[in-house]
This record gives C-alpha cells, structure tokens and sequence, in this order.
C-alpha cells in the first residue's frame, strides 16, 4: 500500500491538507512507485508543498532517479486520470541533483522546501535538507540565456517576468523564492518602480497566461525588457559573481 511506502514527515503534512488533494497526492505517489520500480525519491515542491497554494495550484513533483526521463508513459497516464489538475513533473539523477545543489538554483530550493513523499533510504531527505547557496552567476546568467531563448507568447511573458523579478530579488535582496505568490509578495513590498509592480501585477493575477489584453502585452514586453537591463547593471558591478 503506498500509505505503508510514505515519508514518516509526509503522513503529518497530508492531513493538513484538502482531502481532495491529500488523496490525489496518495494516488500519485502510488502511480510512481508503479511505474518506477527504482525510483530513489518522490517530493513534492511548490506552492502546494510551501503551503502557499489555491484552487487553481498545479501540482509538481520531483523524482529522483537513476535516469533522467524526459517523459514518461506514466506521467501521461497521470495527466488523463485527473484532466481537471495541471501536473508538472521534474526527474533528476543524483548527480544532477548535486550539481543543482551546488549551484544553489531555482530547483534545489524548491527541493529544500519541498515535502518528501518517498525516500527509499532516507539519504535523499538528509540531503536536501541542507539549504542551499544562494544562485551563483553561473546559473543566473544560464537563466539569462533561458529567458531570451524563451518564446514571449502565451505563458512566455509570464514567465519571463517571474524569472526576472525572481534574479533581481536574489541580487537586491538576498533571498530565493520559487513560487508565483511569494515571489509576488516579495517584489511589490521591495520595489517602487512603477512599471515593474504593474507587470508583477498583472502576470500575478491571471489563472491562465493567455488571459491578457493587448495592451497588458505592450505592458508586460516593456517591463521584460527594462527587468532584463536591470538585470544585466547588476551583474556588471564588481562585486557580482
């Protein structure tokens, strides 16, 4: 049974839960162990794990495994059982976990913060319970390159301004943050630019990225542009990594 096969830490954390979403987790995990005999490590990260969640929260996983899947069948399967829940599934081998703990990335904080559902030897759950470094400049300029590459239609724009803001609190504030609520609280108590709170704002307050207005889009392209030159002034002070 996978209440038999669950986290000594998760069985607490799941009460506190919807019991819609509690038993969604349960399935889940139970779907996971199925379908991957030699998974090390089921987590769950994001709002719903930080407990900053609602209705519309997707749910993400991460697995840790041997090989890396880039998709698997049964996170189709997933998907098709529960049309009406986003799902969002992240697979990491231990030595790309290590490498994303080195780096102090987007990922291994949310890995830190996260809820460990299954740990096949409790080595998972020691390790990533040590916090993470903050970004170095290795990863913030690889984000920069994921920004740019990133097409600025559709859910784009929003994420683009997310993972803007999100590098400019790391460099201005000292402090990572992975999911949209938090990041968003953290910015507008930060920031007086006008401009930035808008576009903060309005890719905040959308349950769906294709919700916006014309002009919010001339909006949200002019604000990407002025957070990615801000961006670039502050890595070009000497005292940036």
């Amino acid at each position: 049974m996978t209440e038999d096969r669950l986290a000594p830490s998760a069985h607490e954390w799941l009460e506190t839960l919807p019991p819609e979403r509690a038993q969604i987790l349960r399935d889940v995990l139970g779907e996971f162990l199925d379908a991957f005999p030699d998974v090390q490590a089921v987590c769950a990260v994001g709002s719903l794990a930080e407990g900053s969640y609602d209705e519309h929260s997707d749910l993400d996983f991460v697995l840790c495994h041997p090989v890396k899947y880039a998709q698997a069948d049964a996170f189709a399967r997933i998907r098709d059982k529960w049309p009406h829940v986003g799902f969002n599934f992240f697979t990491y081998t231990p030595e790309k976990l290590h490498e994303a703990f080195s780096l102090g990335g987007e990922g291994a904080w949310a890995i830190h913060r996260g809820m460990v559902l299954y740990d096949h030897d409790g080595s998972f759950s020691r390790y990533v319970s040590r916090q993470p470094p903050l970004p170095t400049g290795v990863w913030i300029r690889s984000r920069l390159c994921d920004i740019v590459s990133c097409p600025s239609r559709g859910g784009g724009v929003q994420g683009k301004v997310l993972a803007l803001v999100q590098i400019l609190l790391v460099m201005r504030c000292g402090i990572m943050l992975t999911t949209k609520k938090k990041i968003r609280e953290a910015f507008l108590a930060s920031s007086s630019d006008e401009l930035a709170r808008e576009a903060v704002d309005t890719a905040t307050n959308r349950n769906s990225p294709w919700d916006y207005t014309p002009s919010e889009r001339v909006m949200l392209h002019k604000a990407i542009r002025m957070l990615y030159e801000e961006v670039q002034r502050e890595l070009s002070h000497p005292d940036k990594p």
